[in-house]
């Protein structure tokens, strides 16, 4: 966590971007809020230091930060959420694949196992 400190531009200057209306009496929206933040930490505050001066604690900054950074791809540590994304997206059809692959099979089985054989009617 501290290279993202160390290294203030690593996380993009838009990377958190997105519409944020103030909120009542003045106070900024959490959108704002995040943005400010993390516009603090890339000119190189401490999360800790940010934390006593805005209601976000310690951990919800560090998280902001490295999430911004996994989402601009700025980090070896973790995915970005297109990749994320992606990966869900191809091992939820992967399950799917699997089922519909083993459906007939399965089904087969069960009818193997559990057709009982009807008597043919008597003639006559």
């Amino acid at each position: 966590m501290t290279s993202l400190m160390q290294h203030p531009d690593s996380i993009p200057a838009g990377a958190d971007a997105g519409a944020g209306v103030a909120g009542e009496r003045g106070r900024p929206s959490a959108v704002e809020l995040r943005r400010l933040v993390l516009a603090l930490v890339r000119a190189g505050r401490t999360p800790e230091a940010l934390s006593d001066e805005f209601e976000p604690t310690v951990q919800e900054i560090w998280s902001w930060v490295i999430r911004v950074a996994r989402d601009a791809g700025h980090s070896a540590d973790g995915l970005a959420r297109a990749e994320r994304e992606e990966l869900r997206r191809l091992r939820r059809e992967v399950r799917q694949l699997r089922e519909a692959r083993d459906r007939p099979a399965m089904a087969e089985t069960r009818y193997a196992d559990g057709v009982e054989m009807i008597p043919a009617p008597a003639a006559g």
